[in-house]
């Protein structure tokens, strides 16, 4: 008797178990993806993650209280080559999961109709980086914006202030744990220095952090020679003497030796701020003979201290 009992009710709790299972594949069978709208469909699934991803309170460097702004993570492919939306709410290995909590994770159905919904997205066209004239106001600000709900006067979390151009200027340029300095030290997640954010996917793409190598760069003091004067420099007076004497033999408009023209002041600046080889630019790089690039002039007599200064300086200026 007692044996017909525990095999009863094993029976019952296998067919309620196969009861709740076919129940869950039914309601996922009636997921209806077909026709989904933003406003409509997507909207109502991420509103709870919007609290956290706003434009005054974008955690992580995530937006996503707009239909454009949801796009643009949707369809950021920058890491594993999957979305970055589908990679966090799916949970996948090497993202941040969203909603962090295990309780509040999205139902099967509306994973599958945020899927959908990206699937029918348009590729954003990629824009080149912009490399020239790189400002605090237009580039570097709006960058560091979600940065600074941690990093304020009122707030200075493990002491660092990001609130005005003053402050990060003073971060980047500290470098009392070594190059690259405090700033882009961290947002790199270079050995040593603290990461920030501290989530393991950043929000900095690597044109963020190209404008932002080169900002730094024209923030650092010129290390001038002694008896150096690169106050009021002007290229006809004082670049161009330097360029024809020692780098018009090989880089003019007749002889572009290495594809490069130094015989104008726009064709100089364009070398200079051609930063395909790291934030230096590749005049710079070359003159001061740093790694990586091909030093100018190969062979023969080096610029002296105060032309590189000069050069540097004016270079910076523009």
């Amino acid at each position: 008797m007692k044996t017909l009992f525990i095999a009863a009710t094993l029976l019952s709790i296998l067919f309620l178990s196969a009861c709740q299972s076919n129940n869950q594949e039914e309601l996922f069978d009636r997921c209806n993806t077909e026709n989904l709208v933003f406003d409509g469909d997507i909207r109502p699934i991420l509103s709870s993650c919007v609290s956290c991803h706003n434009q005054s309170n974008p955690q992580g460097g995530i937006v996503l209280d707009s239909e454009e702004a949801v796009a643009a993570v949707a369809l950021d492919f920058s890491k594993e080559n999957t979305s970055r939306l589908l990679g966090a709410i799916q949970g996948l290995p090497g993202f941040s999961k969203m909603p962090p909590d295990d309780n509040s994770m999205l139902s099967e159905c509306d994973i599958e109709k945020i899927s959908t919904w990206v699937s029918t997205l348009e590729p954003i066209q990629e824009i080149a980086c912009d490399t020239i004239n790189i400002t605090y106001s237009t580039h570097i600000q709006p960058m560091l914006n979600g940065c600074v709900s941690c990093h304020n006067t009122s707030n200075p979390s493990a002491g660092i202030d990001l609130s005005t151009e003053e402050k990060v200027i003073e971060v980047a340029l500290d470098q009392s744990k070594g190059d690259p300095g405090l700033l882009l030290g961290a947002i790199t997640g270079v050995k040593g220095f603290l990461k920030m954010p501290p989530e393991e996917s950043s929000p900095f793409s690597d044109c963020d952090i190209t404008q932002l190598s080169i900002w730094i760069k024209k923030q650092t003091p010129v290390v001038t020679a002694p008896d150096c004067d690169t106050t009021s420099l002007s290229y006809d007076l004082d670049i161009k003497p330097i360029l024809q004497s020692n780098c018009l033999s090989c880089h003019s408009e007749n002889t572009q030796r290495g594809g490069i023209d130094l015989s104008t002041e726009e064709k100089v600046l364009s070398v200079a701020q051609n930063t395909s080889k790291g934030a230096e630019g590749l005049l710079i790089g070359a003159i001061t003979k740093t790694e990586g690039y091909s030093p100018m002039p190969p062979s023969g007599s080096p610029l002296s201290d105060c032309q590189v200064s000069k050069i540097t300086a004016w270079v910076r200026a523009q």
